[in-house]
């Protein structure tokens, strides 16, 4: 541990940073040949699959029916926990 001195001041903390080639071209290609590579792919698979719209008017009922029942629930709970609340009410007010 060093004793602080009286004559000699604080130098200021030097640092190297060493840039790096950036190609901005290079990475605009990459980008566009990655988004290409995703559409080809994506139209194989549905070609793959035949026509992309069967099926796809039962799924959201499933979907509809799934979120009745948890709003179902949810009603239910809070309902339940409403009734808890009065009764502890009830209890303090008139016990």
């Amino acid at each position: 541990m060093a004793l602080p001195s009286l004559f000699r001041s604080a130098q200021p903390k030097q640092f190297s940073f060493h840039t790096r080639y950036y190609n901005a071209e290079k990475e605009e290609l990459e980008n566009r040949v990655k988004v290409i590579k995703s559409e080809i792919d994506a139209e194989k698979a549905q070609k793959a699959n035949g026509s992309n719209i069967k099926g796809k008017f039962q799924r959201p009922l499933t979907g509809i029916r799934a979120t009745q029942q948890a709003n179902r629930n949810a009603n239910i709970r809070l309902i339940a926990i409403v009734a808890v609340l009065f009764w502890v009410a009830y209890y303090l007010l008139f016990s």
